[in-house]
């Protein structure tokens, strides 16, 4: 298997693992403020990393400051925004205006790593995004400051997975979760301070549940973007709209599909299948060249 192939199939992982940290995400964000949410996800994902770390006796040290610290910074203004849509917005809304980021990320792609994005990858990008505008079909995006905001939300998410790939393998794979969850909570620490909450029940559940999975999916999004084209890796974000209506189906007991749905999941489905099977032929070509 080619490093971008198994890159690929990592992101299917890490995004498929968002999207069920989104289900608790939602739950909870419902009886909380953002900054309430993010203090708390984030705090259990700290344990859990620093947990790991000594368990394993993994690295934490990071080779790269200045760059972790502008990489943790765009997620951290990545999740606060995410929460507060998904606290006002319709998540057909929310998800249709962030699935710009493969975009953004192509442009940065080019501007700070230099990466040729090529007619494939372009092309299975639009494809990907007229399958998820046929599912979602939004008749009419209200565009007001928060929809703004999402837009934001996306080019930070973007940025910061560039700059994972900028950062390269000499950093140890657990820095680049540790340094971002531990951002994100100490940045939520302050207005958490001014207004604290104690969760409890189901809403204590929610908020664990998310700080594990996301801090897993966390550190297999940025092993994916160590080893593969950071197109390749967004461009597979798509298919978390195919889990998201899974979970409203088993979870919340949502309707599942109809036909919109089926053809929409199918044109992802294929445009990511494409983006793989172009990755592993031009893997297999360089090869021959070498």
């Amino acid at each position: 298997m080619s490093t971008q192939t198994h890159g690929a199939l990592l992101a299917l992982l890490a995004f498929t693992s968002y999207s069920l940290a989104d289900v608790a995400l939602k739950y909870a964000g419902q009886s909380f403020n953002f900054y309430q949410v993010a203090f708390y996800t984030q705090g259990f994902g700290v344990l859990i990393i620093l947990a790991y770390a000594l368990i394993t006796r993994s690295s934490i040290k990071t080779h790269h400051p200045q760059l972790q610290f502008y990489r943790c910074l765009a997620y951290t203004v990545c999740y606060g925004l995410i929460i507060y849509a998904f606290q006002h917005k319709s998540l057909a809304e929310t998800y249709t205006i962030f699935y710009v980021c493969p975009f953004f990320t192509a442009v940065l792609s080019v501007l700070i790593l230099k990466e040729k994005i090529g007619i494939h990858r372009l092309t299975s990008i639009l494809v990907g995004f007229i399958g998820v505008i046929i599912i979602l079909r939004p008749d009419k995006l209200e565009l007001d400051w928060i929809s703004l905001g999402v837009l934001v939300a996306s080019a930070c998410f973007a940025f910061g997975n560039v700059l994972t790939r900028k950062i390269g393998d000499s950093e140890p794979k657990l820095a680049f979760t540790l340094y971002t969850t531990a951002f994100i909570l100490l940045a939520n620490a302050i207005p958490f301070a001014f207004n604290p909450a104690i969760p409890t029940g189901m809403n204590l559940a929610a908020l664990a549940a998310n700080g594990a999975i996301e801090s897993f999916g966390t550190a297999i999004l940025a092993i994916a973007y160590l080893k593969a084209h950071a197109v390749t890796v967004t461009k597979m974000m798509y298919t978390s709209i195919i889990w998201a209506f899974i979970w409203g189906y088993l979870i919340f007991g949502d309707v599942l599909v109809d036909i919109n749905t089926f053809i929409g999941g199918a044109i992802i489905i294929l445009s990511g299948i494409y983006m793989i099977y172009r990755e592993k032929k031009h893997s297999e070509e360089q090869n021959k060249l070498t």
